[in-house]
């Protein structure tokens, strides 16, 4: 294993030159801390030096877990915003899915699954939004739900997503500590916090760190009642609430990311048959609870499927794919050469051209090349910190085969559980064409895992009297691989991250603007290519658009854009008018009257 481990690096490092500079730098500064435990270890070596005083981390007490879990949550959602803003990057959402979750929060807020379409919706057509049949986000609530707190308390979202992304590493220390110990336990938390793509998605409001959250949260749900199911003298309600905590968290995961909660939810189900077998009787008592406290998200979500797209079991997510991508879907159809997308905005016939590069590039034809040059690439080197480590990793797998594996209680621990969640999330999104690298960061606690597994591997191979000594420089090694990727300690580690500098721009301009008004938004022809992931039509401080202050519209030609102005005029006939034109170079806005009597707006640019 450690031979395939070893050509697998070798592989991973050829074929992902921008990686270089700030791998060089994780040696450097890895092999530094290595060096330091070796020397340590060489002066112990030998004499029996057996580390006491850890027996109390490896070893701690539920109060002192829950305390340190605690601690890690909030040292590492400080440093998650701390980071963000020491590198320059805008807390602001910048991204289509962002708005489209704030917009579907704020309808949480006002008590609207969708509204009815508008009479000029084709003014508010926009990514990631119908607007006909009826005016509703698209994705699943439970990323909205988690948004919809701070929405109504009015703070900004990241703070809500700095949140999130500490609850994981505290929940991920939990977890391992079960699993393995608790040194491993803060190992693991430390290897998660260091993951570059958890601190871009640290402060953004979209749903893969909260899947990443409500993943562990499982985990660590089902532990809970495997104990409890484990120690008959404790009370049935303790195992019931553990099990309906277990079915709350994923029926919420359900309603967030639904095929990565699958992933989770298959291991975890075969588990708790597998625990059921010595005592059926308590499936008639866990089972209820747990499908109970799912039935609240599976109800939201088929009211919504039915109300936006008039089918119980059609979600709006697919609705709006077969509109303007029917080809983007799980199967990998072939797309159709002469389709574009049934829309006059520009900025839609744009994106569908990026869409339609990455279904040439992943298609039926190519997709094991696509695997090897990408999705491996992907699923290895954005779950661990430095691919070094997916030599331990390797082993790991290895250990999860050898049945002494067991705990206290000389159970078996059911650490296949995470990485068989990997193992299928790969093998389903194989038939999905778009595979991002933050999409990765759900099954990152399985690659951990198995990092920390291969790692108590090693050191158990090790005579008695080497144990220490392995433990040390192992540790050391994990330590340098985790600190090479944070900013403030190797500054060639940058966050992959989408800048929101035009929005930001754009917002710093509206806010100039005396309301209310309504604003038309125009986009060079010649910018679209860059620019058409920076949309600004999205009114997501109401829910209803004709409620905002100030209104984004889309220009449509003056032609159009009167019939707009005629609405408003019986609304508001006080209302301005602006024309906001941008591109790459230039941020323009232009005073056109009012609602009531507009003048005259400006043909298209060239």
């Amino acid at each position: 294993m450690l031979i395939v481990g070893a050509a697998l690096y070798r592989w991973w490092y050829v074929t992902t030159l921008h990686h270089r500079l700030m791998e060089q730098s994780q040696w450097i500064l890895a092999g530094a801390l290595t060096g330091i435990g070796i020397l340590i270890a060489i002066l112990i070596a030998g004499r029996g030096f057996r580390f006491q005083w850890m027996e109390f981390i490896r070893h701690p007490s539920a109060k002192t877990r829950a305390l340190i879990a605690l601690v890690l949550t909030l040292l590492s959602a400080r440093y998650f915003l701390f980071t963000a803003v020491n590198q320059g990057r805008h807390l602001i959402p910048g991204m289509h899915d962002e708005y489209m979750y704030l917009l579907q929060a704020r309808f949480l807020v006002e008590g609207h699954l969708w509204l009815p379409a508008h009479p000029l919706n084709q003014f508010f057509e926009t990514f990631h939004v119908l607007t006909k049949p009826v005016y509703a986000p698209i994705y699943f609530f439970g990323t909205a739900l988690v948004y919809a707190p701070g929405t109504w308390a009015g703070l900004p979202p990241f703070l809500t997503s700095i949140l999130v992304a500490g609850g994981c590493i505290g929940i991920m220390y939990l977890v391992v500590t079960h699993l393995l110990d608790g040194m491993a336990g803060l190992l693991a938390a430390l290897l998660l916090a260091s993951l570059p793509f958890l601190h871009s998605l640290s402060i953004l409001a979209i749903s893969h760190s909260i899947m990443l959250l409500l993943a562990l949260l499982m985990v660590w749900a089902y532990i809970g009642w495997r104990k409890n199911l484990r120690e008959p003298q404790r009370p049935l309600w303790k195992m019931l609430a553990w099990g309906g905590l277990l079915g709350f968290f994923a029926g919420f995961a359900a309603d967030t990311r639904p095929i990565d909660a699958l992933c989770y939810a298959v291991p975890l189900a075969v588990a708790i048959l597998l625990d059921l077998r010595r005592a059926p009787r308590l499936a008639l008592w866990t089972l209820p609870v747990a499908l109970l406290m799912m039935a609240p998200f599976f109800a939201l979500q088929l009211i919504a499927n039915h109300g936006i797209t008039g089918h119980w079991l059609q979600d709006p997510a697919s609705l709006y794919a077969s509109i303007y991508w029917p080809a983007l879907r799980f199967g990998l159809p072939r797309p159709d050469p002469n389709f574009r997308p049934p829309t006059s905005l520009p900025q839609i016939q744009e994106y569908y051209r990026f869409i339609r590069a990455i279904l040439d590039v992943y298609s039926r034809d190519h997709i094991w090349q696509a695997w090897y040059q990408e999705r491996w690439r992907i699923l290895g080197g954005v779950t661990v910190p430095m691919t070094l480590l997916l030599l331990p990793a390797c082993v790991g797998v290895l250990a999860l085969f050898h049945r002494g594996i067991r705990s206290a209680d000389r159970q078996p621990r059911r650490l296949w559980i995470m990485p068989v969640a990997y193992v299928l999330f790969a093998a389903i999104y194989t038939a999905y064409p778009s595979f991002m690298d933050h999409y990765a960061i759900v099954v990152a606690p399985a690659m951990i895992l198995l990092v920390l597994l291969g790692c108590s591997t090693l050191t158990a191979a090790a005579g008695l009297k080497y144990r220490p000594s392995i433990k040390l420089i192992l540790g050391f090694l994990i330590i340098g691989a985790s600190c090479g990727t944070i900013h403030e300690i190797n500054p060639n580690s940058i966050e992959a991250a989408f800048d929101p500098v035009l929005l930001k721009l754009i917002n710093e301009r509206l806010a100039k603007i005396r309301p209310p008004a309504l604003v038309f938004f125009r986009c060079s022809p010649k910018s679209l290519g860059a620019l058409y992931h920076a949309e600004p039509v999205y009114n997501i401080d109401t829910a209803n658009p004709d409620d905002s202050q100030i209104i984004r519209a889309h220009d449509l030609g003056w032609q159009e854009d009167q019939k707009l102005c005629a609405y408003y005029a019986f609304k508001d006939p006080e209302r301005a008018v602006y024309l906001f034109r941008y591109d790459v170079k230039l941020l323009k806005i232009e005073t056109m009257g009012t609602v009531a009597h507009p003048v005259k707006i400006p043909d298209m640019d060239p």
